[in-house]
């Protein structure tokens, strides 16, 4: 009995040290491929956004993220000497290390052993979109963080049926549901779930009361839009100072993109959209992460079904959500799917080992290999970041009140926006950006942008360099007044 109870207690001590170790080692691979200085890769005008509206509790597009939004500030104020946007892309790398480690302790409760959960969740770390996010400031890598805990404390509640993890699990959903719309669907499916696995869970008061809880904390947290905008916050977006509650509620149902909503029709999404959806969920996770994905939830229907119909409901709810919409990046809409699948294959591999040990350590070579052959192929640029749009420097250098040529209005928008906020020096020279070329008021103009150079070099209009760095140059258009 006491030898049975020490052995419990010194796995659980392990357990915890391999979480440290996954912790620290992915915290430290993200930084150092982290992304450096201002923009990132998927959508490098809301990364500029999001590296400067936490410093000034700003608010940003729909439906507002006012949680990150409140850490982002508080993480903002650490005395880190490094610049505003590296800091915040570093918040993204500390939020993915959590999932990281939540992602594999939630696998050995699904019975994985420490090598596949290993393995597993090196699939997931060295995923392209699970790894930009990581690197880059967004609300994103805290999106995975929520679903990682709440799936954490759900598998968990349904192994030991502990109180604690089943309050968390309801809290955690109804703050992820106010998050990101993406998550609101998980409130009725965890509630389905709890039904399945222990009805008379429901007839207790202190279920409800995590319900009341839960619910008030993602209201509370939401709350911080109306209160910014009351007390005349410097950037909104879509509400408006001293805004309705209204208008609030809508932008939490991210009203500011309902013009994007069923733009593909049911042929467009099944014949189109399904199959791009497998195509890249292979490139996200390799052929063979798909393989045991599929296994996965065979091996969960004949063992776990509970468990499968939650997985099953998750993915289908995760594509059909977002396959309708229009939207310039479409794959990233899909990370929920790509990290559920994630769970998936490493519950198939660890199927696998237990089914015959020889082919879940052929299976496991495989996996680990093409996960390092796709990061050699497709990740190539993650590997060691470069900033293509640092230009500090070059801002510095332009005179008071000069037009700046964008080629995409959005991005430089937000660009100059995050310098006006984090350097003094640049605010005062008062750029103003335009993305027409007026050659016909005397203005001065200057650009950066390769397309723009290509726009003039057609029209035949002439231009200068001015100055330059390791990444970019300055280029000059009339004369300096």
């Amino acid at each position: 009995m006491n030898k049975s109870i020490e052995n419990q207690t010194n796995s659980s001590v392990n357990e915890r040290l391999i979480d440290l170790v996954v912790f620290i080692v992915s915290l430290l691979f993200y930084s150092i491929t982290l992304q450096h200085g201002v923009t990132g890769i998927e959508s490098p005008g809301d990364t500029a956004k999001f590296q400067y509206i936490g410093s000034i509790l700003g608010v940003p597009h729909s439906p507002g993220y006012p949680l990150y939004v409140i850490i982002n500030w508080f993480w903002s104020h650490i005395p880190l000497q490094i610049s505003q946007a590296t800091k915040i892309n570093l918040l993204s790398a500390f939020f993915a290390a959590g999932t990281l480690t939540l992602f594999r302790h939630t696998l050995t409760y699904l019975k994985a052993t420490r090598t596949v959960s290993l393995i597993a969740t090196a699939g997931l770390a060295l995923s392209r979109l699970f790894w930009m996010r990581s690197t880059e400031a967004s609300p994103g890598a805290m999106s995975y963080f929520l679903v990682s805990l709440l799936l954490f404390f759900l598998i968990r509640w349904s192994v030991n049926k502990q109180k604690f993890d089943l309050w968390g699990s309801i809290i955690i959903t109804f703050i992820a549901a106010w998050h990101t719309p993406l998550c609101l669907w998980l409130t009725p499916l965890t509630i389905i779930y709890i039904i399945s696995v222990k009805p008379a869970a429901w007839k207790k008061s202190s279920t409800w009361l995590a319900c009341i809880i839960g619910l008030a904390i993602g209201l509370g947290i939401y709350s911080f839009i109306y209160i910014r905008s009351h007390q005349g916050a410097l950037i909104l977006e879509y509400v408006r100072q001293n805004t309705s509650v209204k208008r609030v509620f809508l932008m939490a149902l991210n009203v500011q993109f309902w013009g994007n909503y069923f733009k593909a029709n049911p042929k467009i999404i099944f014949i189109y959209r399904f199959p791009q959806l497998i195509s890249e969920a292979c490139r996200q996770l390799t052929y063979a992460g798909v393989f045991l994905g599929v296994i996965g939830i065979i091996f969960l229907f004949l063992k776990r079904i509970r468990i499968a119909v939650f997985f099953t409901i998750a993915l289908i709810a995760a594509f059909l959500f977002k396959a309708h919409i229009y939207s310039i990046n479409l794959t990233g809409e899909y990370w929920l799917f790509f990290m559920l699948a994630a769970y998936l294959a490493g519950v198939g591999l660890q199927w696998i080992w237990n089914y015959k040990k020889s082919a879940g350590i052929i299976l496991s070579i495989i996996y680990a290999a093409l996960i390092l052959l796709s990061t050699a192929k497709y990740n190539r640029d993650l590997l060691i970041r470069q900033n293509e749009l640092d230009i500090e420097t070059l801002l510095l250098i332009c005179p008071e009140g000069v037009n700046f040529l964008a080629d995409d209005y959005y991005t430089w928008r937000e660009i100059l926006q995050y310098y006006n906020f984090t350097n003094p020096y640049i605010k005062k020279r008062k750029i103003k950006l335009q993305d027409k070329l007026n050659l016909h008021d005397g203005s001065t103009n200057f650009f950066i942008a390769n397309t723009i150079k290509k726009q003039l070099d057609e029209a035949n209009v002439s231009y200068v360099p001015v100055s330059s760095n390791e990444t970019a140059v300055l280029y000059i258009i009339g004369k300096l007044k």
